[in-house]
This record gives structure tokens, sequence and C-alpha cells, in this order.
């Protein structure tokens, strides 16, 4: 016998079932339920009590749900179309393309003004080592000046003698017949032989000199060869006196020159002590000479050589070095010549899969 068939109504009864319950197990595919906000995720405050367990809900809610949640066509109604993709797509690609030229005008204006600025450097480079070069110039034309005023400040001053140590007693209209009695007995003369002296005064004390020292008389001769003569004579006389007061003599020089006599004071001393004669030249120089070997010292700069030819030790001479802490190093050679680091290339646009076929196309 065969199996019972069931009747029309049965079976469509049966079919809206199994729909019913297809469309309860996809709803959750599609809708996630949201959890309970009221039960709280935290651990409970009171320890001991237990969270309650989610109270199990019964089939008939669960088909009023899937009888609310809209069914499969309706989701499929919803999703979007190729051409919206293809729409989306476009309006992304047209906002990427316009930030890219963006990005390029920003870049090409960034190259251009990395350019300007390399041959302002250049240019700037250049225009430095001129100026240096002029300065260098400056340097020693302003240094030959120097020398040149300073020697016609001493020039001005080779009839002069510098008499030290005649009491301030001695009134003014006085000066010129002491003067001749202490020149006539270092040239052995008679007192009242006549030597012409042009003027004779009193100084200002130098600083130096003692408070109760006399000031210094500045005479000028008339003829230079009776000075050079007086100079010479009175170095032989170990003891030159007036009226139980020393005398000595000075050859009268620029204040320049006498500083820079100081400063070198080291050196004549070792000089001195080495038995290595030496003299004074004008404009401001010092030459000795050593086994045949003559050295001479004008500026600063020929120190180093000096002591080398006259086989010295090397030695402080503070104020007339100069000082290479405080000396300005404008020197080039550490410095390399301004060159491009890279080639600039122009921008331009990346070649895309697209552009890449349309170009083997129009080939």
């Amino acid at each position: 016998m065969g199996k019972p068939q069931k009747s029309r109504p049965e079976k469509e009864k049966s079919s809206g079932k199994k729909q019913q319950m297809s469309q309860a197990e996809l709803t959750p595919l599609f809708f996630k339920r949201k959890p309970d906000r009221s039960v709280s995720k935290m651990a409970p405050a009171h320890g001991g009590i237990e969270e309650e367990p989610d109270t199990v809900r019964e089939p008939s809610d669960q088909e009023s749900d899937s009888e609310e949640a809209p069914d499969i066509p309706t989701y499929l109604a919803n999703l979007p179309s190729k051409a919206d993709i293809k729409e989306m797509l476009q309006e992304v690609t047209a906002t990427l393309k316009e930030e890219i030229l963006d990005i390029k005008r920003d870049m090409i204006s960034l190259s251009t003004r990395a350019d300007d600025i390399e041959a302002n450097q250049s240019k700037l480079t250049a225009n430095q080592k001129a100026i240096y070069t002029h300065i260098q110039q400056q340097d020693r034309l302003i240094l030959e000046l120097q020398r040149q005023t300073e020697d016609q400040e001493n020039r001005s001053r080779r009839n002069n003698i510098r008499v030290r140590g005649i009491p301030e007693t001695v009134q003014n209209e006085e000066i010129h017949a002491v003067l001749l009695q202490i020149f006539n007995s270092i040239l052995k003369k008679e007192p009242d032989s006549e030597i012409k002296i042009e003027r004779a005064h009193r100084v200002q004390k130098p600083k130096a000199a003692p408070l109760n020292a006399p000031r210094d008389i500045l005479c000028c001769l008339h003829n230079f060869a009776l000075k050079e003569q007086i100079l010479l004579k009175a170095r032989d006389i170990s003891n030159l006196t007036y009226e139980d007061n020393t005398i000595k003599l000075f050859q009268d020089i620029s204040k320049t020159t006498l500083t820079k006599r100081k400063l070198l004071k080291p050196l004549t001393d070792t000089l001195r002590d080495n038995n290595i004669p030496y003299r004074w030249g004008y404009p401001f120089s010092l030459t000795a000479t050593k086994d045949g070997n003559q050295a001479i010292i004008r500026t600063p700069m020929d120190t180093t050589n000096f002591i080398k030819k006259l086989h010295l030790d090397e030695m402080e001479l503070p104020g007339w070095l100069p000082d290479q802490g405080n000396t300005l190093n404008l020197s080039f050679e550490l410095q390399g010549e301004w060159s491009q680091a890279t080639p600039r290339r122009t921008p331009h646009t990346p070649r895309t899969p697209r552009n890449r076929t349309r170009q083997s196309q129009n080939q």
C-alpha cells in the first residue's frame, strides 16, 4: 500500500511553514542582533551575586521577529548596482586626480624655488670670495699706510733728543744753557761751545715714571749728524751726571714704534743673551745677523721665519703675535665649490596601464 497523500491545504500549510523557517534562519545573516544595553558588561558590583541568565524567548516571539524583518529580495534590491559602483569609482578617481595635480604643482614650484636658491647661493659664494680677496688687499694696504705714517712721524723726530734726569729746579729759560753744558761734556768740548738748538722744552711725564721723577726735556738740534754723534758717544759714558743727578739720553720716537719695541723686548733680550747683534730700522723693522744669516722682522707674520733663521727657541710674545682664537678664519680652502647635488628633471604624469594601452594602440 502506498503512503497516504496529504491534501492540498495541508501541503500549502507545510510549505508556508518551511518558508517562514528559512526566513527566520537567514535573518541573522543580514541583521546583527544588538546586545541588550540593560544588561551591564561590567562585573557585578557586589561579590557573590551572579548575573541572571537571559530569558529564553519563545518560538512565537521569533516567528513574529521573522515576519517583521524584510525578506531576501528586499536586501538584494537595496544592494548597489554596477552603475552605482562605477559612478562611485569615477568620483574617487576624479578627486585623486585633482589632489595629484595639486601635488605636482607644488613640486614644480618647490623645484623652481630650489633652482633659484642654488643659483643665488652660487652668486653669493662668488661674491664672498671676491669680497674676501678685496678685504685682504685692503688689509695689506692699511698695514702699509700705517707703516708709512709711522715712518713719517719718526722722520719728523729724527733730530730730537729726549733728555731724562734734569731736575725740575732748572727753569725754562735755563734749559738751553744746561743742555749746552751736557752736550759739550759728551763731545769733550768747551762748556761754552756753540751748538745750534732749535727748541727745547719739557714734556709730559710717562705714566710708569715715579712721582718724584722730573719731566723729560725734548730738544731739537739743527744738525742731524751732530745729534747722532752725541747719542753715539753718550753710550760709551757709563755715568753721565749733572749736579749729582744721573742723566740719560734717548732717541725720540713715536708712541707706536715705542709700543712695538716693548712688545719685542723678550726677543731682543734673547738676542742680547746669545750675543747676536741687532739694530732697529725705519720704517719699523728689527734686523739681526748670525753666522752670515740675516733675519728681518717688519710685521708679526715675519716672527716665525725670523726665529728659525737665527736658530732660536720658540717664545711667547704677548700682544705682538695675533691671537689665533680671536682671528677670523675666512679661508675658502676648507669650503668646497658649490655644486648641484642631483640633476633636476621635469615632473611628468606616471604611466598607468590605461595610458600604456592607449600608447600601444596608437602605435
